[in-house]
């Protein structure tokens, strides 16, 4: 009765009806029925006696807006932890730059694990740049849990200084079992942007961060990273990472011939001396597409024609030239978007080009 013909005054009824459910259906039809019924019923039932209750309808205040951020606030103070993980997911969803430091305080190392990988996740959602010490510090904490969550955080607030923040970390994870999710957070904010936060470790005189940023960025089809994929492979030719690294960077792929070390290393005898954009001119007209002159030239006065047709490659060219196509792509138009790689699932791919599309139609 209470969700079909809303009435403040049934909200206890309504409380006492959902009390022994269990979640997700208790917290689904909470979600239903506060939003009809309004946020004086909503605090009502956040400050219910039975846990169960009060969680679930702080779970349902973000739905109405920064009005009730004051009673989220109010819940940082419970004891319970479960209603304290409720109010900073609920902050998080209404990512309130007023919340910012109702949140910092529980991403302090003093504070229980789950109450800080919330209170990180918030940050991020918040988007506060203040907030980036906090993040780095809980980046290089012994918990990978916490580790990851403030990368993915960190990854979320823009500006210049959360992406140096980013490339600062690459040490802390290069080589380790969370490469994988230090390069998602990177890549969240852009390929082009990785890139630049894996572009200094190229030189690194850590011979493991030199490795590892030139098969990370050879992945992401920079011909910055071919001069170190090229100095590795005589150690490791038949290394599967580093030839795919090579088959992305250099636009070419021998993967499949007998001796694909061999071959590249002739390849780059001949080509080392040529800018980038022939390796991929070449490629791309051994595969049935003509860039045009200006793109061989390298400029960027009229690049429309150029970008169509290399939007045409990243959606129906050869996989192993997906990564370099956005290369490019940004270099002519500016527009940062989402690396497309070799596995990409085509939906994906179209929707991943979509932001040079739209450059296009602009």
């Amino acid at each position: 009765t209470a969700l079909l013909r809303p009435d403040p005054a049934l909200t206890p009824l309504l409380a006492n009806a959902l009390a022994d459910l269990a979640d997700p259906l208790r917290s689904r039809l909470l979600g239903i029925g506060l939003p009809l019924l309004g946020l004086d019923a909503a605090r009502v039932l956040a400050s219910d006696p039975r846990l169960a209750v009060r969680t679930s309808a702080l779970s349902t205040l973000p739905k109405f807006g920064v009005a009730a951020a004051g009673d989220l606030h109010a819940a940082l103070a419970a004891s319970e932890i479960p209603v304290v993980l409720a109010a900073l997911r609920g902050l998080g969803e209404l990512a309130d730059g007023a919340s910012f430091a109702f949140v910092l305080a529980f991403s302090a190392e003093n504070q229980p694990r789950e109450l800080r990988k919330e209170a990180l996740w918030a940050l991020g959602r918040i988007g506060d740049a203040r907030a980036l010490p906090s993040l780095e510090a809980a980046a290089r904490s012994d918990q990978p849990a916490l580790r990851v969550s403030a990368l993915l955080a960190i990854a979320q607030i823009p500006g210049e200084e959360a992406l140096n923040a980013l490339g600062n970390l690459f040490p802390d994870f290069a080589g380790t079992a969370l490469e994988g999710s230090y390069l998602r957070a990177i890549l969240d904010r852009g390929a082009a942007s990785a890139r630049h936060g894996l572009q200094p470790f190229l030189v690194s005189r850590e011979p493991i961060l030199a490795r590892r940023a030139a098969l990370l960025d050879g992945l992401l089809g920079d011909p910055a990273a071919a001069p170190g994929l090229m100095d590795l492979l005589p150690n490791n030719p038949r290394s599967e990472e580093l030839l795919e690294a090579l088959a992305h960077t250099l636009c070419v792929d021998f993967r499949d011939l007998p001796d694909p070390a061999g071959t590249y290393l002739a390849w780059w005898r001949d080509h080392a001396g040529k800018p980038a954009s022939s390796w991929f001119i070449e490629a791309a007209r051994g595969s049935g597409f003509q860039l045009p002159a200006s793109f061989a030239e390298g400029g960027t006065a009229q690049p429309r024609e150029a970008v169509q047709v290399l939007l045409a490659i990243l959606e129906s060219g050869p996989a192993h030239l997906r990564a370099s196509a956005t290369y490019f792509l940004h270099g002519l138009t500016g527009v940062d978007a989402q690396v497309v790689l070799a596995e990409t699932p085509m939906l994906e791919v179209l929707r991943r080009a979509q932001p040079w599309r739209d450059w296009l139609g602009g």
